[in-house]
């Protein structure tokens, strides 16, 4: 083999393994970007699948918007609730560190954050809690803290539904 040839064998094999070197760094990147991203907490409500996800504290259906609660936790979790007293027995039982907590306002396609959110009670709910959920400044509405007190000094609650 002649001095040329070879002198061009070896730059292509050094450009060969450049490349490959270049791409493994950047698939690495990106794999530990994106295993980053999925544990990196919600920047807002995550989208539920009516009537396909369970709440994850009683593991009924949510199926009415109306009533369905998010629990976000800082390390990325999120939990689904088909009614705003299944989240604050969650709460309470469980005890995550919470990122943010999103409540579905029971008029209107609309989410409401934990510090917007109140609660109208007597407002008949899926699972028996009766709080609906409205933007603050509802008349007659109580507002979270009251609200977990309710649900969770029911004494016919203290089992859960």
């Amino acid at each position: 083999m002649s001095d040329d040839l070879q002198r061009r064998s070896t730059a292509w094999t050094w450009t060969a393994r450049s490349v490959a070197a270049v791409a493994a760094v950047v698939a690495v990147a990106v794999v530990g970007w994106r295993i980053r991203e999925a544990q990196a907490p919600p920047s807002s409500v995550r989208p539920i699948v009516w009537d396909r996800q369970a709440c994850d504290h009683c593991k009924m259906a949510v199926s009415d918007p109306a009533f369905a609660a998010q629990l976000q936790t800082e390390d990325g979790r999120v939990y689904d609730f088909d009614d705003p007293g299944c989240l604050f027995q969650f709460q309470d039982a469980e005890r995550p560190r919470v990122h943010a907590l999103y409540f579905h306002a029971m008029r209107g396609d609309e989410w409401l954050s934990g510090d917007e959110a109140v609660f109208v009670p007597g407002v008949r709910s899926p699972m028996g809690f009766d709080l609906g959920t409205a933007q603050r400044g509802t008349p007659g509405a109580l507002g979270r803290e009251e609200a977990a007190r309710r649900v969770l000094d029911d004494p016919k609650r203290r089992e859960g539904p």
